[in-house]
């Protein structure tokens, strides 16, 4: 078993990029690792989802999307 000193270690080698998480159009972010929309669902409580670069995104009604996405 891996104690905490260990894990550290390991984890301070992994190159980690920070991106900061964002929705498109003005959406909220509800979850990350997405590999559809579909996927999303269970987390946004009935709002319209995409899954944005495996980002989950909720949109608030009535203007969620731009014209030419409707």
């Amino acid at each position: 078993m891996i104690d905490l000193l260990q894990l550290i270690k390991l984890l301070v080698k992994v190159p980690v990029s920070y991106v900061p998480q964002q929705c498109p159009y003005g959406g909220e972010v509800i979850g990350l690792g997405c590999d559809n929309s579909k996927s999303c669902e269970c987390l946004a409580q009935g709002l319209p989802v995409l899954c944005v670069q495996r980002i989950c995104c909720a949109y608030r009604l009535p203007n969620y999307f731009p014209a030419h996405f409707t």
